[in-house]
C-alpha cells in the first residue's frame, strides 16, 4: 500500500481535472440538503445545473448516486479541497487492496504469484484512473464492492454480502455484470443468487422509476460491427493490463477509429487462450474469466459517446483477475526464494514508476494537457485540452496558439464536438462553422453537433441555414428527438432574450420556439 499511495502522490496533491471543476462549482454538489436527494437524481440532473444550456448529452442517463453522495460529503464536510476528494478516492482504492488481500490463500505469508497479482492491482498505470481521477470514483467504488462480496461469500456471510451488493450497484450499472460471475465461482448455492437477483429486480426497477426509457443505449451499428467492436475492447483492455506504460485518459472512439495493431491481436489472442486454459484448469477460474469480459463489453455500446475515460472501466476486470489467480492451481511455488521476492519487488517497483508517471497528469490542467499530447500527438483530444486551458487562463491562451492544429480528417463526433465548443467559447465563430462542415463532409452530424451548427449559423447570422439545421434536428425519426426539443427550446429562449436582433432572425427564432416547445410538451 505503501508502494501505491507513493505512485499515486502526483494525483492525490493534485487540483481539479477536467470533469472535476464541477465539484467545486455545481449548485447540486455543495452542501448537507443535497446529500438524500442525490439518490433521486441522476447525471443530466448535475449536467444541466452546472450548465444549463449545455449541448444534448450523446449518452444516455445515468443513475450513480453513492459516488455523487460521496462527493456531496467531502463538499459538505470540509468544503471543496481536491486533497479531501483525493483522499476519499484513494480510500475505495486502499479497501479494495486489503479486501484482496485479506482472502489470498496462504494468508499473510502470500505466495509469489498471489503477491504479484495483488501488488499489480494495487499500482498498476491503467487502474489508476478509477481513484487519480476523482469523476472515475464510481468503478473505485465498485471494485470495493466487488472484491467485498467475494470475501463475503468465501466466509458465508449474507449480510456482508447484501451490503456489498448494494453499494455495488449504486456505485455503477456495470457492478450488475460483474458480481453474478463472483457469485458463480464461489459455488454457494441457490441462497446467493437469490440474494443477488432480488438487489438486481430492485435495482433495475429503481433506475428505470428514475430515468424512464432514456436511461438505455440504442446500439447504433449493426451485428457485425458491434462483434468487432467487442473484440476490439477485449484488445484494449487486454493491452491496457498485460503491458503497464504511461496513461492518461484513452479516448475509445478515438482508439476505434485507428487500425488493429499486431500487439492489439497477440494480446486479445493472448487473453482468450488463457481464459480457455483457466476454464479447463478450474471451473471457478474460468467464471471470473468470463466476468472479465462480460464487464468490459458494455464500453463497444459507449465507444460513439465517450469523450474520455476508457481505463477506468478496467478496475472492476482487474479485480475479478486477481480473484481469478487466487483460485487457479498448479501454479503457486511452495517455496519464496530470494531471487522470487526480488524479481516480484523490482518489476513492481517499476510498474509503480510508471504510474507515478501517470499521475503528474492528474497533478495540474498544464500537466494534463502537456501529457495528453506527449503521448498521443497524433490524437486531436490534446488539442481540445489546450483550448480547455485557453478558456481559463492566459498560459492556456499562449498554448492554444501554438503550431499545434486539430485534424479534423481524423477527428471523431465527440471531439468535433468540443472544440467546436471551445471556438464558439472563445468568440471564433468562423473557425467553428469551418470545423462543423469539414467534418459534415466525410460523416452525417449527431444530434449533438447539429445543435451546435443551429448556435453557429445563429451568431453567423444566417437564418435560412439555421432554420435548415433545426428541422434536420426535429424531424420525425431524428434520433433523440425530443431531448433535442427540449435543449434547443432553452437556447432559442435564451437567444430571443438578446437585444438587437433584426426582424427575420427574431421571426426565425420564433418558428424554432414553437416547434420545439410543440415536440417537448408531448408525453
Amino acid at each position: 500500500m505503501l508502494l501505491s499511495a507513493l505512485a499515486a502522490l502526483p494525483a492525490l496533491t493534485g487540483s481539479w481535472i477536467y470533469d472535476d471543476g464541477m465539484l467545486p462549482r455545481n449548485p447540486l454538489l455543495d452542501g448537507w440538503d443535497d446529500f438524500f436527494r442525490a439518490f433521486v437524481r441522476d447525471s443530466h440532473d448535475y449536467f444541466r445545473a452546472f450548465n444549463p444550456r449545455a449541448p444534448i448529452p450523446d449518452g444516455g442517463k445515468t443513475w450513480r448516486p453513492l459516488p455523487m453522495a460521496s462527493m456531496i460529503f467531502v463538499n459538505a464536510l470540509v468544503g471543496p479541497r481536491p486533497w479531501a476528494h483525493h483522499l476519499v478516492s484513494f480510500g475505495f482504492h486502499a479497501g479494495t487492496v486489503a479486501l484482496l488481500c485479506a482472502q489470498a490463500p496462504g494468508g499473510r505469508r502470500l505466495q509469489p504469484v498471489h503477491a504479484l497479482a495483488l501488488g499489480l492491482f494495487a499500482v498498476h498505470p491503467c487502474l489508476l484512473e478509477a481513484y487519480g481521477y476523482i469523476n472515475g470514483r464510481s468503478d473505485a467504488i465498485a471494485g470495493l464492492a466487488l472484491a467485498g462480496l467475494a470475501l463475503a461469500l468465501q466466509r458465508e456471510r449474507a449480510g456482508l454480502a447484501a451490503l456489498c451488493l448494494v453499494v455495488g450497484v449504486l456505485g455503477k450499472e456495470t457492478f450488475l455484470l460483474a458480481s453474478p460471475f463472483v457469485v458463480a465461482a464461489s459455488g454457494r448455492g441457490r441462497r446467493s443468487w437469490a440474494l443477488w437477483l432480488a438487489v438486481a429486480v430492485a435495482f433495475v426497477g429503481a433506475r428505470a422509476l428514475l430515468l424512464g426509457a432514456q436511461g438505455t443505449l440504442t446500439p447504433r451499428h449493426g451485428p457485425l460491427e458491434l462483434g468487432l467492436r467487442g473484440l476490439r475492447v477485449l484488445a484494449l483492455g487486454a493491452r491496457g493490463m498485460m503491458f503497464p506504460s504511461v496513461r492518461v485518459m484513452r479516448l475509445l472512439a478515438w482508439e476505434f477509429a485507428q487500425p488493429w495493431r499486431p500487439l492489439d491481436v497477440f494480446c486479445l489472442s493472448a487473453a482468450v487462450v488463457l481464459g480457455v486454459v483457466a476454464w479447463r484448469l478450474r471451473r471457478r477460474t474460468g467464471w471470473y474469466s468470463l466476468g472479465v469480459a462480460a464487464t468490459l463489453l458494455p464500453c463497444l455500446l459507449l465507444g460513439d459517446t465517450f469523450w474520455v475515460g476508457f481505463d477506468r472501466y478496467l478496475y472492476q476486470p482487474a479485480v475479478l483477475v486477481v480473484l481469478g489467480v487466487y483460485v487457479l492451481p498448479g501454479a503457486v511455488p511452495t517455496a519464496h526464494g530470494r531471487s522470487a521476492r526480488a524479481g516480484i519487488l523490482g518489476f513492481l517497483v517499476v510498474t509503480a514508476f510508471l504510474g507515478w508517471l501517470s499521475a503528474g497528469a492528474y497533478h495540474s490542467p498544464e500537466g494534463f494537457y502537456l501529457t495528453m499530447t506527449s503521448e498521443r500527438p497524433q490524437d486531436p483530444t490534446g488539442r481540445i485540452f489546450a483550448g480547455f486551458q485557453a478558456l481559463d487562463n492566459r498560459e492556456g491562451r499562449r498554448l492554444w496558439r501554438t503550431p499545434q492544429r486539430f485534424q479534423v480528417e481524423t477527428a471523431v463526433a465527440p471531439q468535433v464536438h468540443q472544440m467546436t465548443r471551445i471556438h464558439l467559447q472563445l468568440g471564433e465563430t468562423d473557425r467553428a462553422a469551418w470545423l462543423l462542415e469539414a467534418y459534415a463532409a466525410r460523416a452525417p452530424l449527431t444530434p449533438r453537433l447539429l445543435m451546435d451548427l443551429v448556435e453557429v449559423r445563429y451568431r453567423q447570422g444566417r437564418t435560412t441555414d439555421m432554420l435548415g439545421a433545426a428541422d434536420r434536428l426535429l424531424a420525425p425519426g431524428a434520433p433523440r428527438r425530443e431531448e433535442s426539443a427540449r435543449v434547443l427550446h432553452r437556447a432559442v429562449t435564451a437567444w430571443l432574450g438578446h437585444p438587437g436582433l433584426e426582424p427575420p432572425q427574431r421571426e426565425a427564432l420564433g418558428a424554432i420556439q414553437a416547434r420545439s416547445d410543440g415536440l417537448r410538451r408531448r408525453p
